[in-house]
């Protein structure tokens, strides 16, 4: 009944992000933007509608508790944010504010960090939370990347899930995944749609909950947050880049640009859109499956581990440049 249920998800996001386009809600192009022509949006709606649905029907033949609801209930209402986004064109200072709401009710229902005391569990969780909402958000400007980045992290959350008996995150991040990859269809490269900020949002939130439900599965100590992040490790290396280069730049975070490690590469290096974004599905891809690694390392070794990580980042950022000032030419 599962895989069938799977099967429904990558089939209704097919259909559903096929039928979109008749709602009119498009994106137009810009200085900043990549397409050349209008283009369909909002087509998020294709993997966010199967997913709860199949959620919602699984939830009620497992017994998944208050996390499958909080899921559910989040994903709709951070959908619906991006959807009056993409329609009406939410300030960036906004959009922030209107997340507030989910990251409050999913910590209060549980759904947050531990094992690092009290203050910062909840500095942590609320960081992840907006963090994650937003690195989603500014991933998605090439045709298939926040959509396949989202599909490959769910296979990582859903193994993860299998092994550790979690059985909830195994399923959702399935469903998702399926979702994701029916959207795909329509999505990679050259794309006939886009999630928009209906998708991306949910993504965000779903990315940021699943990370935390992968934490607390296998949580021995605080460094265990190294398997998330490596599991999600493109969006969060890149919201990094943006946030450091805005800084340095003395840039407002709240500024839109076009910046980000996939423009520079495509730009400085000459790649080509489409060989841009299976770059960054394979380095997840390695990312994901080093998480499992990381997972079975003692302490100390982790401790190593994260500072050879966080020195390869910092050694990636320098040689491509990210951090230039004239990086944007």
């Amino acid at each position: 009944m599962n895989i069938i249920a799977l099967c429904i998800a990558f089939a209704a996001s097919m259909i559903i992000t096929k039928l979109i386009p008749l709602l009119g809600i498009v994106d137009h192009p810009a200085d900043r933007k990549v397409h050349a022509e209008t283009i369909p949006q909002a087509g998020g709606l294709g993997f966010i509608l199967p997913f709860i649905a199949v959620l919602a029907f699984m939830s009620f033949r497992q017994t998944f508790g208050m996390t499958a609801v909080v899921l559910i209930i989040c994903t709709a209402y951070m959908g619906l944010v991006g959807l009056i986004d993409d329609v009406g064109n939410i300030s960036a200072r906004n959009k922030l504010i209107l997340q507030l709401p989910v990251v409050i009710f999913s910590m209060a229902a549980g759904l947050m960090f531990d094992k690092c005391g009290v203050f910062f569990n909840i500095l942590l969780t609320l960081l992840w939370y907006l963090g994650m909402m937003n690195a989603m958000n500014v991933l998605d400007g090439l045709d298939g990347l926040a959509g396949g980045i989202s599909a490959v992290s769910c296979a990582g959350f859903a193994a993860l899930g299998y092994m550790n008996g979690d059985r909830l995150l195994l399923y959702a991040s399935l469903t998702l995944c399926a979702g994701n990859l029916g959207f795909l269809v329509f999505n990679f490269y050259p794309a006939k749609i886009f999630m928009g900020d209906t998708g991306s949002l949910a993504l965000g939130y779903l990315m940021s909950a699943f990370g935390i439900m992968a934490y607390k599965s296998c949580a021995s100590s605080p460094l265990d947050i190294g398997v998330p992040l490596l599991i999600i490790f493109i969006p969060t290396y890149n919201i990094f880049v943006c946030v450091a280069k805005r800084m340095l730049g003395g840039i407002s975070l709240f500024t839109a640009d076009d910046t980000q490690t996939y423009h520079l590469i495509m730009r400085q290096r000459g790649v080509s859109m489409r060989n841009t974004v299976l770059i960054f599905y394979a380095v997840n891809v390695l990312t994901a499956l080093a998480a499992f690694v990381y997972m079975r390392l003692v302490i100390w070794q982790k401790f190593a581990a994260m500072a050879v990580i966080i020195a390869l980042c910092v050694a990636a950022t320098s040689v491509m440049g990210f951090l230039n000032k004239n990086a944007n030419v």
